[in-house]
Parts: structure tokens; sequence; C-alpha cells
């Protein structure tokens, strides 16, 4: 532990960084007189306390402020608000609070902004739409209500918005509707991000306007209807997550056709030999800010996101989202068959169906799932036999089945299969195999339902046969 020394008012400094040390204690007040000329400031990941200082506002050259992951509290001075020249601000991980988006907001250049994990409230205001060059928004876990704006509402152009590539505005008290107009001003956005809110209604059709979009993460929310087709626009797309809703209706059979992290091999290897920074423009997972010339200093800050992948909630970070993809369709009221063309799904992690009223066998097409490493299907109305083919998904690291009507033999335990016990099929009275300690034999027969109820004009003899299936239908017979 230890407190950042006093320097000297003489002493000409660009850039300072600090940050990942013990440092503790309180910022003075006449703290920032002592370096008014510095642009990068980093005290981010110690332990400063208090309320933050007024005069760090003085800071006229100020173009980078990184304070995030201490303990910092209180508002924040409205003079840092209204720094023009400030162009990336990180608040991220303190205790601040106070309505941040207020008539005080005027950092117009800013490229990003980082306010998650503080206990900031208020609405996003229209304010934001003046930030005509902001890259990064994330004002995630925060006490943050009312609607997402429009933003461009009284705009003189979409342009405004242009620039904006990640929006993180999950863990909030949101509510309404997904404006269709956010959708239509955000068109470069990689990253949408507003789960675990109170936002309702239906998934507009404007958001396959979001071509480039990678990361679509909508769960936690009341959205409700059928998923629409036009969420099959998204080509670029390599994690979906809408699990956690009320929709209903079938899976639709287009997310077949969507590549979910899909590439070439060459793009593979471009991906990796790549993986660094070009000059200042960004990768798609992470962005570097470069300043040369003038200053020497540079700052790095990479997206991170949260996906439910082998039952675990796990942030990924940086360059690994671009090796990542999965699809997360659980908890909601889905019904239908799962669509045969879901096994075109060759790159996919990981697939979640679980928790739904899906019906029906599962799709020997799923042996193409040739990457997946966590197939989950359980708590549905699944019926029939599980194809034999999954045998050949050796990436394969969890699975289950449970609590569904399946029949038949467990699959053999070879491969990845001998790593599942029982926990992965249970509830499914017409299983059989070792593992459950049921044997098999050909005396027991698979469920048969009619797709239709019996009707009383069809006879008790012909309802009794449509009720217990062909075998024993058959012997029933030969005994009348």
């Amino acid at each position: 532990m230890g407190q950042l020394l006093p320097l000297g008012p003489n002493i000409r400094i660009s850039s300072l960084d600090i940050s990942h040390n013990q440092l503790d204690g309180q910022l003075q007040e006449n703290a920032a007189h002592m370096i008014p000329n510095i642009m990068f400031l980093n005290l981010s990941n110690n332990g400063f306390e208090g309320i933050l200082p007024s005069s760090i506002a003085e800071m006229s050259s100020l173009r980078v402020l990184d304070l995030s992951n201490n303990n910092f509290s209180g508002e924040v001075p409205k003079q840092l608000l209204r720094a023009k020249d400030l162009e990336i601000l990180n608040l991220s991980n303190n205790k601040f609070h106070g309505e941040i988006f207020s008539m005080d907001f005027n950092l117009t250049g800013l490229g990003y902004l980082y306010l998650d994990n503080n206990q900031f409230r208020g609405t996003l205001s229209n304010v934001i739409s003046r930030i005509y060059e902001l890259q990064v928004l994330d004002v995630s876990n925060n006490y943050m209500s009312g609607e997402i704006p429009s933003w461009i509402g009284s705009l003189p152009s979409l342009k405004s918005m242009e620039h904006l590539e990640h929006i993180h505005l999950q863990g909030n008290m949101l509510t309404g509707l997904i404006p269709r107009d956010f959708l239509n001003s955000s068109s470069n956005l990689l990253t949408l991000d507003i789960r675990d809110n109170r936002l309702f209604g239906s998934i507009p059709n404007s958001i396959s306007a979001l071509l480039k979009l990678r990361i679509l993460l909508l769960r936690g929310n009341l959205f409700n209807g059928f998923i629409p087709n036009h969420l099959c626009h998204l080509t670029e797309i390599s994690l979906m997550d809408l699990s956690n809703n009320s929709f209903s209706g079938p899976i639709p059979r287009c997310f077949g056709h969507i590549p979910f992290g899909e590439m070439k091999k060459e793009d593979l290897f471009a991906r990796i030999r790549d993986s660094g920074y070009e000059g200042s423009r960004p990768v798609y997972a992470g962005y570097l800010v470069k300043y040369w010339g003038y200053s020497n200093f540079v700052y790095e800050q990479k997206d991170e996101v949260e996906f439910v992948i082998k039952n675990r909630h796990v942030s990924y970070k940086g360059g690994i989202l671009d090796f990542i993809s999965g699809l997360d369709l659980s908890c909601n009221n889905l019904t239908g068959n799962i669509p045969y063309e879901l096994g075109m799904l060759s790159w996919i992690l990981a697939l979640n169906l679980s928790h739904n009223q899906l019906k029906g066998s599962i799709p020997n097409s799923f042996s193409n799932l040739s990457q997946i490493e966590s197939l989950d299907l359980s708590n549905n109305q699944l019926s029939g036999e599980i194809p034999p083919q999954l045998i050949g998904l050796t990436f394969l690291e969890v699975f289950s089945v449970a609590h569904n009507n399946l029949s038949g033999r467990v699959l053999d335990m070879k491969a990845q299969f001998g790593t599942f016990g029982e926990s992965s099929y249970e509830d499914n009275p017409f299983l059989c195999g070792p593992m459950l300690k049921r044997k098999c034999n050909t005396s027991i027969e698979s469920p048969y339902l009619p797709s239709q109820p019996c009707k009383e004009s069809e006879g008790k003899w012909i309802c009794y046969l449509l009720l217990h299936g062909p075998i024993l239908a058959s012997k029933m017979v030969q005994l009348y």
C-alpha cells in the first residue's frame, strides 16, 4: 500500500501511467495543478478512494483519463463532463453515483466512454447523440432507467452515430421497446449487449440493418412474439443470446444459414496474423488508441462480453472473441421441431435449446456440428432415439438430453460420450443402457403418441391401437 507522492509544479509531464499498483488514499484538490500539461493519465487498478477533485478538469491538455478499478465515490465533477478535448474516459468499476447524462454532459469529442459497474442513475439522454465520434458506449451494471432513445430524433442526418461500434447497456432497469430508429442509426455496430433489463415487445425487423453485427445479447428481458427471420440477415454474427425471454413459435429454419463463426482457412490464419493492431484502427474485439509525434503513450481497452457456455457464465475479452461462436435460445416458449438446418452450423461451439417446448426427434444432421463443445437439448418434449451419428462429435464436452421423452439405447460410452454420466440422460423413462441401470431388451417398446387425440366415433379398439403403437396393437388384434 502507498500514496501518490505530489509532483513539483514545474515538472512537464505529457503522460503518467501508474496503474496496477497498490496506491491508495484520496486525490488532493490541487493534485491536478501539479501536472497541468498532461495528456494521458492512468490511475486504474489501485485503491484510490473518495471524491474526485473538480480541478482534474483543469488539465486543459488532457485527452485520456482512466480511473477504472478503484474506490472513487460521489458524483462526477460537472467540470469534467465539459472537457471537450477528452477522447477517452474510463470510470468503470468504482462507486460513482448521480445522474451522469445531464445538461452538464458535453463531452462532444469522446470516442470511448466507460461508465460500467457504478451506481449511476437517470435515463440515457439524447445528449449522447451529440458525441459524433463515439465508438464505444458502456454503461452496463448501473441503475439507468427509462427507454432506449432513438438518438436520431432531431438530428440532421443519420451520420451522427456512424462511428458507434460497441454498445453495452446490460444490467440496468431499462424498459420499453427497442426503437427501430435506434437500430437504423447504428449501422456499423459490432456489439449490442442489452441483457438483463426490462425491455419488452418483439424484435423489430429493422435489426436486419445491422449487417456488421457480431454479437447480439438480449438475454433476461421480457421480449415475446416469434423470433423474426430478419435475424438471418446478420451474416457476420458469431454470438447470439436470446435466452430467458418469452419468445414463442418455431425456431427459424434460416438460422442454419447464419455462419456463426464460420470462416475459411485463409481467413483464420489472417486473423491470427493480424491479431495485433494496425495503426490507430481497432480490430474487431479490441481497440487500441495510439498517439505518436506529440505524445508517446499507448492506451489499450478491449471489448468484453459474457456468454453461457458449458453451463458456465464465462467472460470473453479481446481477440478470443474472434473465435467464440454460440447460439442460446434456452428458457423461452419455443415450439415445433428442431430444424434440420441447424445441423449446418458446422463451426458453432455452443448450442443451447433447453427449457422450451420443442418436440419431435433430434435431427441426424447434428452429426455435422463438427466443432461443437456444448450441446444442451434438455427440458423439452423430444421423442425418438438419440442419433448414433452423434458419437462422432469429438470436441463435445457438455451434452444433455435430460427431461425429455426419448427412447431406445443411450449412445455407446466411446470417445467423448464415455465422459457423460447419468445426469445427461435422466428423466427419459424409455431410454435404456448400463449407465441408467436399465437393461435394453426387445420387450420394451418405444412410446407412440398420435398426432391428434382419439375421437369416440373411431371406436375403442381403434383408439387403443393408436395410443399403444403398431407392435402392441398387432398383438391386441390377434387376441381379439
